[in-house]
């Protein structure tokens, strides 16, 4: 079930989530890494981006994965979009509105940009761990409502989640901001690998079941 303060995202949120996931992620190391050094402009990268994280909502909710967020005073202010065991990770087997958010992207990003991404992605599914888990694909909280607890609430609920599932064994999930890393290893994720993408630091963490 829900906690109270999360609720489960519909098409309806899009819109609000594809805003929130473009404001937390706009100077994010990997997407700048990924995206803006291929860019024309910024204009260009902001684009990009919300092409990118439009696919980022859409994977869950058409896959049927956990996406949920916090919604204060009629505002989406969190948002997390997760990966569960069992998910279809096969594109060509996609549903068509979810194929079609990824053809948009992909004839939209140049190729020096999805080769990026998709050497981040191999390098991801390199440290994933070896048995089933969830995978917390991005947590994003507002600039202005930071600090109350929204992100450390959401990845509860996705340890939650995993500790119900009898065919997951716990949450993984990665970071390439250094600020990041203190903080998951106080919520209990152990760092179990560290990776240098083309020069962007990675670190990959695991959380078991309890």
């Amino acid at each position: 079930m829900l906690l109270p303060e999360i609720v489960r995202l519909t098409q309806k949120h899009r819109s609000q989530a594809i805003a929130v996931l473009v404001e937390a992620f706009n100077d994010y190391p990997a997407m700048r890494e990924c995206f803006l050094h291929h860019a024309a402009d910024e204009q260009e990268y902001q684009r990009w981006l919300s092409l990118f994280m439009g696919l980022i909502f859409d994977e869950p909710f058409y896959l049927d994965g956990p996406l949920v967020g916090i919604v204060k005073n009629e505002t989406l202010v969190a948002v997390m979009c997760c990966w569960k065991p069992g998910m279809n990770l096969d594109e060509k087997t996609w549903p068509e509105q979810l194929q079609q958010t990824y053809a948009t992207w992909v004839n939209a990003v140049g190729e020096e940009g999805i080769r990026k991404l998709e050497l981040y992605t191999e390098t991801s599914d390199q440290h994933q761990p070896s048995e089933p888990h969830y995978f917390v694909d991005c947590i994003c909280v507002l600039d202005n409502h930071r600090g109350n607890g929204y992100a450390k609430t959401l990845l509860q609920y996705c340890c939650y989640l995993s500790n119900s599932d009898p065919g997951s064994n716990g949450v993984a999930l990665e970071t390439e901001a250094a600020t990041n890393v203190e903080f998951y290893r106080q919520l209990g994720y152990e760092l179990k690998a560290e990776s240098n993408i083309e020069g962007m630091q990675c670190w990959h963490f695991f959380k078991p079941n309890d």
